[in-house]
């Protein structure tokens, strides 16, 4: 796959979405953006609670439908990510960080930024809430970003 078509896949649109796909999008919809998924999971959890899962793995594209009391919830988890022009996934974190910051600071955001340490796998997580947006670190290599709607967060 070039690499133009990866990037109009993985171009993260705050409130609205990553690439084609929007968070208010079901597995129907995903579907007719993307393409039939290299995989489909899909677990019930209760009545009320289950969980879709979808794989895209030319495009490094997880996404996870969660539908709790007919409510949807999309979060997509992604190897790359495009903010403002920029692959996060080839940045150092002070970069990443600054980027960030100017990006919230250019669309007149509030930057709220966390960091966490997970203590059972001793990952950094890096929480921003204001765009919906979290990436986790193994020492200093991305290990997974995530991307939702920040009312879902």
């Amino acid at each position: 796959m070039k690499e133009t078509d990866l990037n109009k896949h993985i171009q993260f649109y705050p409130f609205k979405g990553l690439g084609s796909v929007e968070f208010s999008f079901g597995e129907d919809e995903i579907i007719n953006a993307l393409g039939q998924p290299d995989e489909i999971d899909k677990d019930i959890i209760s009545d009320s609670e289950s969980v879709i899962s979808l794989s895209y793995y030319d495009f490094g594209i997880d996404l996870f439908i969660e539908n709790l009391d007919d409510t949807n919830i999309l979060s997509i988890h992604s190897d790359d990510i495009i903010v403002d022009g920029k692959n996060l996934a080839y940045m150092e974190k002070d970069q990443m960080l600054k980027l960030l910051s100017t990006f919230h600071e250019k669309n007149n955001w509030e930057f709220m930024h966390e960091k966490f340490i997970d203590e059972e796998t001793d990952e950094e997580i890096h929480y921003f809430d204001t765009i919906g947006l979290t990436i986790w670190y193994i020492e200093d290599d991305i290990s997974d970003i995530c991307v939702q709607h920040p009312d879902d967060m």
